[in-house]
């Protein structure tokens, strides 16, 4: 089970996993834009509700400081 973030690099990342799409038994998307483009490639996509354990999540980062820390969701200033 893999869990799919929505954005450029979950896309990036979408289209490197349809190489791998006959080993993955699902995926997890945080967005409908996600799960269309997982869908599109061959990848299962599974709703969350139906997922015990996500052993894996890939999303991007959406902001990185000056300290090159990784934000996810912004940050308050």
């Amino acid at each position: 089970m893999i869990g799919v973030g929505t954005g450029s690099t979950a896309d990036l990342f979408i289209d490197a996993l349809a190489v791998y799409r006959d080993s993955i038994a699902a995926t997890v998307a945080s967005s409908e834009r996600s799960a269309v483009r997982l869908r599109e490639r061959g990848i299962a996509v599974v709703d969350l509700n139906d997922v015990e354990k996500m052993p894996v999540y890939v999303d991007g980062a959406d902001e990185i400081d000056a300290g090159l820390s990784m934000i996810k969701g912004g940050a308050e200033r």
